[in-house]
């Protein structure tokens, strides 16, 4: 695993709220860097750059790296963010290595915060969806791997992209033998 991957996947769990089975969602209100994520952001740092075996500079360049895959892994299918969210969040990508080095983790958390928010947002829409009946005999497509895809221009567009995910899921239920309900 990479410096880079190993550096994110800190940053994000400590984006995160604790969770396990008995612990309640937290609303994207409550969500704030707590105490104890500073402590531990300032000794990851100390740790890398003082006792990692390549002692890897935090800069830029591994300030960009891990914004991208922060960015990566929350929405890997550009599914739930806008391109203005996109474009709003690159001004914080080379100020990565400046917040972790302060341990100012506000705007990761703000980041995260917008990314919840789209999430409950469309879950809610393709709930909506399900009471629709789509019409099968539309020739249409639904790319699975968007990696390559543009980010949505529009709520509009989002809307699009999550009328055919949803028609899809429905069509391959049908096919399997299942209900919706199910």
């Amino acid at each position: 695993m990479s410096l880079q991957s190993k550096v994110l996947i800190v940053v994000f769990a400590l984006c995160c709220a604790h969770a396990n089975a008995n612990t309640p969602i937290t609303s994207p209100d409550d969500l704030s860097p707590r105490a104890e994520h500073k402590r531990a952001t300032r000794l990851i740092t100390h740790f890398l750059a003082n006792y990692h075996y390549k002692k890897p500079p935090l800069d830029d360049a591994l300030s960009e790296k891990i914004f991208d895959r922060y960015i990566e892994m929350l929405d890997p299918t550009k599914s739930y963010l806008l391109q203005s969210d996109i474009d709003e969040f690159y001004k914080h990508r080379p100020l990565i290595d400046d917040y972790l080095r302060h341990s100012d983790l506000q705007p990761i958390y703000d980041v995260y915060v917008r990314y919840r928010e789209r999430v409950e947002g469309r879950i809610a829409k393709a709930i909506a969806l399900l009471g629709q009946s789509f019409d099968f005999t539309r020739e249409e497509t639904f790319t699975f791997d968007r990696k390559e895809s543009e980010w949505a221009a529009t709520n509009e567009a989002l809307d699009e992209l999550w009328r055919k995910r949803v028609k899809n899921d429905t069509l391959s239920l049908q096919l399997a033998g299942k209900e919706r309900e199910e």
